[in-house]
């Protein structure tokens, strides 16, 4: 896990272009906010699709995520 506040995209896209990671999430500014509000926020997955395996892979990261974060609005009331 790379945080963006830490790290930054920029990091995240040339790990990803270099092979590194698989895949690279951006979080909006507001997102957790925007999703607990009820509201439908958007991010942003970037990854690397070249293998069918690795393709699967972020399929599945990408939906882990999601339900996390609907997991996390509604424990916290929203």
């Amino acid at each position: 896990w790379i945080s963006p506040g830490v790290r930054g995209l920029g990091l995240g896209r040339r790990m990803l272009s270099e092979g590194e990671v698989s895949f690279v999430v951006t979080f909006p500014v507001n997102f957790s906010r925007d999703l607990v509000r009820g509201q439908t926020p958007q991010l942003l997955i970037e990854a690397d699709a070249s293998r069918a395996r690795r393709a699967d892979l972020v399929d599945k990261m990408a939906a882990a995520y999601i339900l996390q974060g609907a997991i996390d609005a509604l424990a916290s009331g929203g």
